[in-house]
């Protein structure tokens, strides 16, 4: 296959643009501008953009020190981590969810797929029982 039969053969599996701008939106096609925007898609998504861009930026951190041999910015890091925490608990207001809700839900999933603790052998994809890890979650604290 040629790049240009890749780039030609991915075009099908693109999503809807004109559906996806109108869940943006918080409307249905039909509803086109006739109704209140309900805009929780569109605020969801600039967070997740923020999660994402300073994860980014706390990844070009440690890549500086371990890689290109500069001193660890443990500054910049707290810096970098502050922002992400920031987007995480907007998130957590935006969904509803208390911070504590979410970080209780990840110990609760992480208790199920380590019982006593870390080894390699439950860490291996076979071996994690993702039904039981998303019961975990789910009823940890109802999620609020």
């Amino acid at each position: 296959m040629t790049t240009n039969e890749f780039q030609a053969s991915t075009k099908r599996t693109s999503c809807d643009y004109l559906r996806a701008r109108s869940r943006m939106m918080g409307r249905t096609i039909e509803q086109a501008d006739t109704t209140e925007p309900d805009l929780t898609a569109v605020e969801v998504n600039h967070l997740c953009i923020g999660i994402g861009a300073e994860a980014g930026e706390l990844l070009s951190e440690i890549q500086r020190w371990i890689y290109y041999g500069q001193p660890l910015n443990e500054v910049n890091l707290k810096e970098e981590l502050g922002d992400l925490m920031w987007y995480v608990s907007q998130l957590c207001n935006r969904m509803g969810w208390s911070l504590s809700s979410v970080i209780a839900a990840n110990i609760s999933k992480l208790k199920a797929r380590y019982p006593e603790k870390f080894t390699e052998e439950l860490a291996k994809e076979e071996n994690r029982d993702r039904v039981r890890e998303a019961e975990m979650i789910r009823t940890t604290d109802s999620g609020k």
